[in-house]
């Protein structure tokens, strides 16, 4: 997963397994191995390995209220969310907890990143 902010740095996270389900499993994810030049954002704290993704008509976070309504973007949300790639297009520092396109690990929650992009390259 590559990011950008709008200072034009840039970072990435790694990891050496990523499987994604069916429409059955909810496209649940399992994700491991992390490498990469900044914090863990993704299995680390609130992971989301083994989350189902969430959207504002399906619920499948663990929290008893509907996360990808209240951070404004499907993903895979557990008890919280130390990402949202999905987010609102909010151009940098923001006042809305973590409702743009963050990554708790680089920029924080108060901080809409310029762009996420995430890539799955299929083993040989």
């Amino acid at each position: 997963m590559d990011m950008r902010d709008f200072e034009g740095n840039s970072t990435f996270v790694q990891y050496k397994s990523v499987s994604i389900g069916d429409r059955r499993s909810e496209y649940r994810m399992n994700i491991s191995g992390y490498s990469g030049n900044t914090g863990d954002c993704l299995t680390a704290v609130n992971t989301i390995h083994d989350m189902m993704f969430s959207t504002w008509d399906q619920d499948n976070d663990h929290h008893h209220g509907n996360y990808a309504v209240l951070y404004k973007g499907g993903w895979r949300y557990n008890q919280c969310h130390a990402s949202n790639p999905n987010g609102l297009y909010l151009q940098g520092k923001i006042f809305q907890f973590a409702q743009g396109i963050t990554c708790s690990a680089w920029r924080g929650q108060y901080y809409s990143l310029k762009g996420i992009e995430i890539m799955v390259r299929r083993r040989k």
